[in-house]
Order: structure tokens, then sequence, then C-alpha cells
């Protein structure tokens, strides 16, 4: 994975008072924690933070210039107002690189064209993955496969295939996504076509996606095993 950098300084003051001048002046303050070292209370620009969120996500590594030097850390907490979105804190965890590292990924679902190109539904259930590595083999995300799945079921935690370098913490059995039922047979007959009609729409829609899948497939395995580099 990536690293992104940013700069930040040690913050004197605490308090809501000072805490609130901060983020009137362009800056979010923030707390650097590990394992055997004091808690570092910072400061670091908005509109760097902003970024770093909006590119690289909530739970990313990133290089805190202090000016003495660069500290890794995994952005482990990001607060924000309810109402503006605006970002109020960060709690970063200073890691290193021969230590294991928790945190969780986003997983990206692909493939969904060919599942609503058939008028079928798609239901994303568990949407972050829960992961142990070093913090070097951390992914930006990983993704799943949907275009092969066929109507009634469902893909697990088990499903996913990733680098062995990185252990998936989540319950194998837990699902990530379902296919539930096809919206066009709302609109069959009424009058005795309804469930013939259904039936021949799953063969159909199963057929189709079928042959599209095989060629969407190709390349998924090589990325979720690949995404380290990004």
């Amino acid at each position: 994975m990536s690293q992104a950098f940013l700069n930040g300084q040690f913050r004197s003051e605490i308090g809501k008072g000072p805490v609130n001048r901060l983020r009137n002046d362009g800056w979010v303050p923030g707390i650097i924690y590990g394992h055997n070292i004091d808690n570092v209370p910072v400061e670091v620009g908005s509109k760097e933070i902003n970024r770093i969120l909006r590119y690289y996500g909530e739970n990313s590594l990133v290089g805190i210039d202090m000016g003495y030097g660069v500290k890794r850390v995994l952005i482990k907490e990001v607060q924000r107002d309810p109402v503006t979105r605006q970002v109020l804190h960060v709690d970063f965890q200073e890691v290193r690189h021969d230590q294991m590292i928790k945190t969780v990924v986003p997983i990206i679902l692909i493939g969904k064209e060919v599942i609503e190109k058939n008028g079928l539904v798609l239901q994303h259930q568990l949407r972050e993955l829960e992961v142990e590595c070093l913090p070097q083999n951390l992914p930006k995300l990983v993704q799943a496969d949907v275009s092969y799945m066929n109507i009634g079921e469902s893909m697990t935690v088990a499903d996913i295939e990733i680098s062995e370098e990185i252990s998936i913490l989540n319950d194998d059995k837990e699902i990530i996504a379902s296919l539930i039922q096809i919206r066009a047979a709302e609109d069959l007959d009424e009058n005795g076509g309804e469930e013939e009609g259904h039936d021949e729409a799953l063969k159909d829609a199963n057929k189709d996606r079928t042959k599209d899948s095989a060629k969407e497939k190709v390349g998924t395995q090589k990325y979720n095993k690949e995404v380290l580099k990004s």
C-alpha cells in the first residue's frame, strides 16, 4: 500500500478554547499514541488531512513530518461534525514495520453491472473486512467479484481471496453480498403466467450472466494479490 505524507506539529495547548481556535485557523487537532510511547498531541492542516482521507481512506498509513523526523502512523479514528461532516479530531497510531497491526479495509464489489443489466437485485451486507498484517502489506481495499453469483446465492468471507501476508479476522460464514430477487418479476402476468415467467427469467438471467462473468472475472484474483503495490 502506498503511503501518504502530511505536515504536522506539536500541539502545546489543549482544552475547548484553544482547540476551537485551531479549527478556525485551518488546523485539525489530533493525538499520536502507540505501544511504549507517550501520547503526543498534534495539529495537522485541515486541507491536507481532508485530501488524504479523500484519496487514501480513513484507515490509511500516513507519514507525519513533525519537523524533527517523520512518524509512521495509521489513521485509527476520525471524528466528524454530524451535520457539516467537518473533521474535528484525528487519532493516529504509531506503527513499526516489524509489528503487526489490526484495522479494517473497505470491500468493493465488482461485476455489479452484470447483475443490474439482467434486472437482478444485489444486497451488499458487509462493507469492511477486519484484517491483521504488517503495515507495509496493508491493502487500500479488497475487491470481490459478484458477476458469477446465481439467484439465491450469497458470497461469504470465506470466498475472498487475498494475499497470504494478510489475515482476515472476520468469521468465514459472515455474508458479504446476496442475490435476492428479480425486479422484472413484479411486472409479470397475474393470470397464471407469473410463476412460469419468473422461472424463465431466472434461467435467462443466469445464462446471460454466465457468459458475461467469464469475461469479467479474469484478473480479479490477481488484483487482490497485487493491490499491495497500489
